[in-house]
């Protein structure tokens, strides 16, 4: 007789029991709060980096506001969803509330100066022995909702940004990233992710779409162990050195009675997965959209994101 109350798992092979872990519910609810904090957007020092004060030498007036300044506008922009023209009120009435003889940059500044910033990636946790987990997702830039298509049957063409992350497994901040138009291929783009992360990644796993020679190539170039998912119908070159991990999950999908997921088991490949869910957090927070037309514009846009969502996984441990 069939158990009408199974336990979670049960119908499938190779799981393994669900371990609850002890969170701190008052912590992360207050880590919650204060992701819309403004005194821990604004640094105490802001009256003295907000104006510029270096000269640069060239012809033309120098530039009234600091790239310091103008980020923190961009940053404040994300965090409340608020357009540039919204930025530039919101920020000039809250310099008033807080009584500081401080000017807001006009909106054509922050559109113009987003175009020409660099934005350093910052990541506040390292753990040793990590693995690099890989994917990629489009941000769309242009065109109508699905709903406004299905209702209206009006189909106009879409433009998507690809967004490339590469994510620590025990840290869960994203340590490299990438943006490219919507026809570059993930397998492309592991080269720069590779080179984004720091020395104590062991480990790189990622999906089918990796499972291609020059991946394998960077992989053993850096002295990282590929994990990526083989693809159906792949076949051994025994003659290629670096396709030899290649080689051997092959064999031993092929030798094993449950195949493909023992060798997912063993290899622990469900752990890529927790890129998805990067994904999934950024679209939640920030939504899928981004809004800026400039391709430079966009990158800024895409690495204060990614800044200020390694900034909230660190406020929650």
């Amino acid at each position: 007789m069939l158990s009408l109350f199974k336990k979670k798992g049960d119908n499938m092979p190779n799981s393994k029991p669900i371990i609850n872990t002890k969170i701190n519910w008052r912590k992360y609810n207050r880590a919650l709060g204060e992701r819309a904090n403004i005194s821990s957007i604004l640094p105490e020092n802001i009256e003295e980096i907000w104006y510029n004060h270096w000269l640069t030498g060239k012809r033309g007036t120098p530039k009234i506001y600091s790239d310091k300044a103008i980020i923190i506008c961009l940053t404040v922009a994300e965090i409340y969803h608020l357009p540039l023209r919204q930025t530039e009120c919101f920020l000039t009435d809250l310099f008033l509330q807080m009584g500081l003889s401080l000017t807001c940059p006009n909106y054509s500044i922050l559109s113009r100066r987003r175009t020409f910033l660099k934005i350093d990636k910052i990541v506040y946790q390292y753990a040793p022995d990590d693995a690099l987990l890989v994917d990629s997702s489009g941000m769309k830039i242009s065109g109508d909702g699905e709903w406004h298509q299905e209702h209206h049957e009006i189909y106009r063409r879409k433009t998507w940004l690809k967004v490339h992350l590469g994510v620590s497994w025990k840290t869960r901040q994203i340590m490299a990233y990438s943006c490219t138009s919507s026809n570059v291929i993930d397998a492309q783009m592991l080269a720069m992710l590779l080179e984004q992360a720091p020395k104590t990644i062991t480990e790189c796993i990622g999906d089918g779409a990796y499972d291609m020679q020059s991946c394998y190539e960077e992989s053993q170039k850096l002295m990282i162990k590929p994990i990526f998912r083989i693809r159906s119908g792949a076949v051994e070159h025994p003659d290629e050195p670096a396709l030899q991990v290649r080689n051997v999950a092959i064999q031993f999908i092929n030798s094993n009675q449950n195949g493909e997921q023992s060798w997912k088991s063993i290899t622990q490949y469900h752990r890529r997965s927790l890129v998805e869910n990067a994904f999934f957090r950024t679209k939640t927070i920030f939504g899928s959209r981004v809004s800026a037309k400039l391709f430079p514009s966009q990158i800024v846009q895409i690495a204060i994101r990614i800044n200020l969502l390694n900034r909230f996984m660190f406020k929650n441990k």
